[in-house]
């Protein structure tokens, strides 16, 4: 799930946080210095700080922080597939479609889980609050990579 240029970033994020207490620096050729990826920052603070505060390897809390991901993404899918359909055939099929889904998501491996899984699991539950005429009032979150 993790790639070796992201754990090599994550290293030197997790080794500069250790050292300083601040978050997003890099520990590089013995010097501390910002962090020079522009990507996904959000990943660069989590799961360093996943590592740090369950005292695991890197490798463990990037496979952790994915998992999660991942998990909870299939079970919001399912939660409101199953609402939506009360046939137990459909809720079967829904099921292993999901579970394929989940599957083939492992695969993509890192940062490249989260789109594509975030619109599978997230579509099923804007599907259901339309057919079911409910009007979600508030902000409206946009994610834009």
């Amino acid at each position: 799930m993790l790639t070796s240029f992201r754990n090599k970033f994550y290293q030197e994020v997790l080794v500069a946080y250790k050292k300083t207490g601040v978050h997003l620096l890099a520990y590089k050729n013995e010097k501390l210095m910002p962090l020079y990826t522009g990507d996904d920052p959000g990943t660069f603070y989590l799961i360093p700080k996943i590592a740090d505060l369950l005292n695991i390897s890197i490798d463990k809390a990037s496979i952790l922080f994915y998992a999660t991901a991942l998990i909870s993404g299939a079970s919001l899918a399912l939660l409101f597939l199953f609402l939506q359909f009360k046939s137990w055939l459909a809720r079967l099929i829904c099921t292993i479609g999901i579970g394929a889904l989940t599957y083939i998501a492992c695969f993509l491996g890192d940062v490249y889980i989260a789109f594509p899984f975030i619109i599978c699991s997230l579509a099923p539950a804007f599907i259901y609050f339309f057919e079911k005429k409910i009007r979600l009032n508030g902000p409206v979150i946009q994610a834009s990579s």
